[in-house]
């Protein structure tokens, strides 16, 4: 069967090599799972775990079924993290965020089960399709952010933004994978916080010296890593080796989107530009704000549309306030 949707793509080889190597692994599953899915196909991997393509039994549709990998299962913290990732998505109910329908454990395998989207995920259609225009670019922005806006409310910060863990349905972002969150409201999450978690290409600078301090504009350094990689059909900092990616994070100044893409509105630039600051003081102060600006831009540099786009903002701004808080 043919899956045009990855909800995790693997950073170190093909879907058919993770098929290959997880032979056995699937079949385990399915034997777990049978009671109430059927197995279809492997979507995709990561370090921490396995997500499949399945139908639920119950009530007939497809679901993305996420599965803790069998040498983590016996340790306590990973099974622990693996669930709050679970009761995160749950509890943080906006349309930018991905669900979760069930959580639950089988034959000792640790899963939950949320939608399945069969659009791409971000990096497949940068992969296929190069760059996005900038009214695409900026309708993702403002969707992703608000989003991220609404995890940061509730005190979450996701901390692995990129291409791979964003879903598109209908052309609409939809942010998955909070395996690395942390809640300002958990002590050890914070601690967590000093480990080198996260995608060394999308990592905020911060995030790359282990700084307990790294906080919610660490997200928003991500997005604007991400905005880059949208306009330009390229990362902002590229090299052979992951240590030399990780310096220029740190110490080289981010470069403009126009270097790569000449003609781009100077609005827009100058905004990736602040999202991408090597102190998290001067970038923007929230994801909200963010987000607000982000359509003021478009509205700025489309004129025929402008007010589609204040409309939009209005909209976005009256759901933030509706949005429940993860307790």
């Amino acid at each position: 069967m043919a899956v045009p949707h990855l909800a995790l793509v693997p950073q170190d080889g093909t879907l058919q090599s993770l098929s290959e190597k997880s032979g056995p692994e699937r079949r385990e599953v399915e034997a777990a799972l049978r009671p109430h899915y059927t197995i279809i196909d492997l979507l995709g991997g990561g370090g921490m775990s396995r997500v499949y393509l399945a139908r639920e039994r119950g009530l007939d549709r497809l679901v993305a079924v996420k599965v803790l990998l069998p040498e983590l299962r016996d340790r306590r913290e990973d099974r622990e993290r693996f669930r709050r990732e679970a009761r995160v998505l749950a509890a943080l109910r906006h349309p930018g965020i991905m669900p979760v329908f069930t959580l639950g454990e089988a034959a000792g395998i640790p899963f939950f089960a949320m939608p399945y989207i069969p659009g791409p995920c971000l990096a497949r259609r940068l992969a296929s399709g190069g760059r996005f225009t900038e009214r695409e670019a900026c309708a993702i922005l403002a969707d992703l952010a608000d989003a991220v806006a609404a995890s940061h409310r509730a005190g979450v910060v996701h901390r692995d933004i990129k291409p791979e863990n964003v879903l598109l349905e209908n052309g609409r972002p939809i942010l998955a994978d909070f395996g690395i969150a942390t809640l300002h409201s958990s002590d050890q999450s914070r601690s967590e916080m000093t480990r080198a978690f996260g995608t060394i290409g999308c990592m905020a600078p911060e995030q790359l010296l282990g700084h307990v301090e790294s906080d919610e504009r660490s997200d928003i350094y991500s997005i604007g890593v991400l905005a880059f990689h949208l306009l330009t059909g390229r990362p902002p900092f590229a090299g052979s080796a992951v240590r030399e990616v990780a310096a220029q994070h740190i110490a080289r100044p981010a470069p403009r989107v126009s270097v790569f893409r000449p003609g781009v509105s100077l609005l827009l630039d100058d905004l990736i530009l602040r999202c991408m600051a090597k102190d998290p003081a001067a970038r923007w102060p929230s994801a909200a704000s963010l987000r607000d600006a982000v359509l003021d831009v478009a509205a700025h540099g489309d004129a025929r549309t402008a007010g589609t786009w204040r409309s939009k903002l209005s909209r976005l701004r009256r759901r933030s306030r509706t949005v429940r808080k993860w307790d």
